[in-house]
């Protein structure tokens, strides 16, 4: 039996949550340890830790259309640099722009879409209609 097969389902639905507490948790201490944290930007990192503790249908599917929404203008500006860089225009860090970028911005659009989906399907969940016994 493979290792997969023995993961619950319910465990499976905490990975897109797990991954924007992450982000959000590594960037308020890495700002903390920077001195340059401040409120406006621990609000901001704070909410994407929001879904992992407070795991309501809202919070899942406004946190993952703003999250897929921004990996798609990081999709068009990953695009507009690709276009600038092929006509010369040389970047101080091309592997970061080009070879980490892409992977962050696919796992943000992917889990951001996963969020989204948890939380239509916690609605649909609800407002299904019973068996009638």
């Amino acid at each position: 039996m493979p290792f997969f097969d023995r993961i619950s389902s319910k465990l499976l639905e905490h990975i897109p949550a797990l991954y924007f507490a992450f982000i959000g948790s590594y960037d308020i201490i890495s700002d903390a340890l920077h001195h340059k944290l401040s409120m406006a930007g621990f609000i901001i990192n704070a909410l994407f830790i929001l879904p992992l503790f407070l795991r309501h249908k809202i919070v899942y599917i406004v946190l993952g259309t703003l999250c897929s929404l921004f990996a798609m203008y990081g999709f068009f500006a990953l695009f507009t640099w690709s276009i600038q860089y092929l006509n010369g225009e040389r970047f101080p860090y091309p592997f970061d722009t080009f070879v980490i970028g892409p992977i962050f911005i696919a796992l943000t659009l992917f889990f951001g879409l996963s969020l989204v989906y948890l939380g239509m399907k916690r609605s649909q969940g609800r407002n299904a209609a019973q068996p009638q016994a």
